[in-house]
């Protein structure tokens, strides 16, 4: 079964992952957007260093503070479905192989969502949660898992 509205939402590599794996983003409730406030939380900066005179009071601090920012983890939740086991398996496991090994087998994830105009680079750190929505033996197969991503040099 497929769902042509989930098609080319989700763009990983260059390659849509719902024509391909079966595997789109998704919330547990219906309103929630923790997919986007994952992604589009900005970044906490790096600390600035004080210097600290015991006669003086207070702290001092460059003029220029040249703000950075520091690394980054998006947690993102994803369904994966099949029209039977092993549909499902299929594109759950390679999914989640494609997921750890990245672009050209270097790790690296070019994640772009089609309702943001923004690319985030991106690797795998862990597989979090998995919950099984259907019976592995029905004629649709569905489970919700997620995946932490690291972003090293975040574009927010």
């Amino acid at each position: 079964m497929i769902f042509e509205e989930l098609k080319n939402l989700l763009l990983i590599n260059a390659i849509d992952v719902y024509a391909t794996y079966k595997v789109f983003l998704a919330e547990e409730k219906v309103g929630e957007y923790t997919n986007l406030e994952s992604l589009l939380k900005p970044s906490a900066l790096k600390t600035n260093t004080a210097v600290d005179i015991r006669e003086e009071t207070g702290e001092k601090y460059s003029d220029d503070l040249k703000p950075k920012n520091q690394a980054r983890d998006v947690q993102l939740n994803f369904i994966c479905h099949g029209d039977n086991k092993t549909d499902f398996l299929n594109n759950y496991q390679g999914f989640i192989a494609f997921i750890k090994s990245g672009k050209n087998g270097t790790g690296w994830i070019d994640l772009k969502l089609d309702e943001l105009d923004t690319t985030f680079k991106l690797f795998a750190q862990e597989c979090g949660e998995y919950k099984q929505y259907t019976n592995i033996n029905d004629d649709l197969v569905a489970a919700k898992f997620s995946i932490k991503f690291r972003e090293p040099q975040p574009v927010i």
